[in-house]
């Protein structure tokens, strides 16, 4: 079968608009739009190529987890770069950044009760790879490793710190 692949189509979307509003004296201004188009697409096609099939399904589940996450907040998936928001827009996707966190760590948890956090990571560090794969330069999100040991401390009360110990062959 084929290898999943995490559509970047509405990075093309979004280039393809910022080209066509740029009013400076270096605006590209393609005879052919649907050349310019065209080439938006292989762009993305090529950085998607260079990803491993391993690497590029982890980021397909963790991305429909992130779009399950903005639609109960009702706001698009696909994120603004970091370099065009005010402190009120960063506080904002902050905050989307660590609710995904908490909220992807419990729906791990009604899965598998012994779920541990770091793999909620996982899939918040997935996300953050579409992003800039996609040409965006995510919002910092500096309490993840604050969640993160918050988390911890609630696993370790409810299992043990044993369990966190790695396990290795005699």
């Amino acid at each position: 079968p084929p290898a999943p692949r995490v559509s970047v189509e509405q990075a093309h979307v979004q280039v393809l608009d910022v080209l066509a509003r740029d009013t400076s004296r270096f605006a590209l201004r393609p005879s052919d739009p649907a050349w310019a188009a065209s080439l938006a697409v292989e762009i993305n096609q090529c950085v998607n190529d260079s990803v491993p099939d391993s690497t590029l399904a982890k980021d397909t589940f963790a991305w429909k987890e992130w779009m399950r996450h903005c639609n109960k907040l009702n706001t698009v998936a696909w994120r603004p770069d970091r370099n065009d928001l005010d402190s009120d827009e960063r506080a904002r996707e902050r905050f989307l950044f660590d609710s995904f966190l908490i909220e992807d760590y419990k729906r791990m948890v009604r899965a598998k009760p012994t779920a541990k956090p770091r793999s909620a990571v996982g899939n918040l560090m997935a996300v953050r790879r579409v992003l800039r794969r996609g040409g965006v330069t995510p919002a910092d999100s500096p309490n993840t490793n604050t969640i993160l040991r918050g988390l911890l401390s609630r696993y370790v009360s409810l299992h043990g710190a044993e369990v966190l110990a790695p396990r290795r062959a005699e």
